[in-house]
């Protein structure tokens, strides 16, 4: 079968009547992304086009697209509409200003030589498990959630992105071959790894709590497929999160093992239950004072900083979710407001 050709539309191309190209952001294998201005309601979007050889892979990008049309979750990225112009098709999605986990957790690192705060992560990860939720409830697996496919807008509401290998619950025919056999090492069950890709809720239980580990650690999980070979073989598994950061909670170094649990019924059986142990270990760390300037978590107590030094009282310090995860994309987000203290000497 002949290929289609791959190049990218200028800056400036008009599309679809009301679009124009502004730039590119990705290039890929399977397409592009655009970041375009949607001249009839004078807003920014990002438009994903795709080079659609085959059935299969048309099938995936029309399912993908109906799924983000349809949902309606401040948690999962908005779709707009979906369209074929010049032979390609294209998907118009909401676009999201700001950087996403892993690029985010990259940063923070450079910054302060340590992976993003428990205090942090903890009220992100609750987010994403209510968006994942609200998947589920449409009876749609996402298939892929990892770090990459999280972005944090300036206001540090999370959101998920990337549908590309989603699926709808209980019906094998809606996944195509080529989405069956794709994953992500690290963030993939050993069940999706196998011959069929075989998927549930806890499909995705597993990359959540994949995903809340590489947060706190700045580490990639093992590869399902390795701690299967250790398993057999008798060798310890993956380290938990405190083996790297002893100063985690042990309710969140618990929480992430258990979803990460090599048998899928041993793991949370939803993204809410995760959810909602994720959100009762963040309670259990209400009385640390979080620094607004490098994120470090303080005693309750503490007048200083104990890794930046400045005065906490004086600074004041973050307390909502949303304020906790904002103080911390801001870095990220306006790079100026980065205060270069020195930190820790302790990498992850």
């Amino acid at each position: 079968m002949m290929q289609p050709q791959q190049y990218t539309l200028p800056d400036g191309t008009p599309l679809h009547g009301r679009y124009r190209i502004e730039h590119t952001i990705s290039q890929g294998g399977f397409g592009n992304v655009y970041l375009a201005r949607d001249t009839k309601f004078n807003r920014d979007v990002a438009i994903k086009e795709a080079y659609l050889s085959d059935e299969e892979t048309r099938k995936q990008f029309t399912l993908e697209a109906e799924v983000l049309i349809h949902t309606d979750h401040v948690g999962v990225v908005r779709g707009f509409e979906e369209f074929e112009a010049n032979g390609r098709f294209y998907l118009v999605m909401a676009f999201i200003a700001g950087q996403n986990m892993e690029d985010m957790q990259i940063a923070h690192f450079k910054a302060y030589q340590r992976p993003l705060p428990e205090n942090v992560v903890l009220p992100m990860m609750a987010l994403i498990c209510a968006a994942t939720q609200a998947l589920h409830d449409g009876k749609i697996l996402h298939r892929d959630i990892k770090p990459a496919n999280i972005k944090v807008d300036g206001t540090g509401q999370p959101i998920l992105l990337d549908l590309g290998l989603a699926k709808l619950y209980h019906d094998p025919a809606s996944v195509t071959l080529i989405a069956a056999r794709a994953y992500t090492p690290g963030y993939a069950p050993p069940e999706q790894c196998e011959d069929g890709g075989s998927t549930s809720e806890v499909t995705d239980v597993y990359a959540l709590g994949a995903t809340t580990y590489y947060a706190l650690t700045g580490r990639q999980p093992w590869d399902a497929v390795r701690r299967l070979t250790e398993f057999a073989q008798a060798h310890p598994d993956m380290p938990n999160p405190r083996h790297w950061l002893p100063e985690i909670s042990p309710a969140t170094d618990e929480l992430v093992m258990q979803a990460l649990a090599l048998d899928p019924a041993k793991r949370f059986p939803s993204a809410r239950a995760l959810g909602r142990a994720i959100e009762a270990a963040y309670s259990g760390l209400a009385a640390k004072t979080l620094c607004p300037n490098c994120h470090f978590l303080n005693a309750s107590d503490a007048d200083y900083c104990g890794s930046c030094g400045i005065a906490l009282r004086q600074h004041g310090a973050q307390g909502s979710e949303q304020a906790v995860i904002k103080a911390a994309v801001a870095p990220v987000v306006h790079p100026e407001a980065v205060h270069m203290n020195p930190a820790p000497q302790h990498p992850p």
